[in-house]
């Protein structure tokens, strides 16, 4: 098996491509992954990004990130510091399937913003 590989619809990682990144075994990978303290999103792409996944898993302070292709290739990989989320402390939270894209990312930023321009403006209507 590669590091990562389709099965269907899904695709499986190697334990011991995560032991590697968040500094584990890669039993206490897949212990951790059973009792929630490793949680992941796969996230499907749209528009430009059609064929690929991208995959991210959250563990502690650290996440990592594959972009991969119809075959399981990585083409892309990363991995970054994150804020402990409050799931991370109240594992089960499960695995999450979403869509992505380039293009995406810059609108719900934009969404967001306007969000918060209309709930700080509400804010300062209930004030007065």
């Amino acid at each position: 098996m590669t590091a990562v590989e389709r099965s269907g619809k899904d695709f499986v990682v190697e334990a011991r491509l995560l032991a590697e990144i968040f500094g584990l075994s890669e039993d206490e990978v897949r212990e951790r992954m059973r009792d929630g303290a490793i949680t992941s999103r796969c996230e499907t792409g749209v528009d430009d990004d059609a064929g690929r996944w991208r995959l991210t898993f959250h563990h502690g302070d650290r996440a990592c990130r594959f972009i991969v292709d119809e075959a399981g290739t990585v083409v892309k990989r990363a991995t970054f510091p994150i804020k402990a989320r409050a799931h991370d402390a109240n594992p089960g939270s499960g695995d999450i399937g979403m869509t992505f894209s380039a293009k995406s990312a810059k609108s719900a930023k934009s969404a967001k913003s306007a969000k918060s321009a209309k709930s700080a403006k509400s804010a300062k209507s209930a004030k007065e």
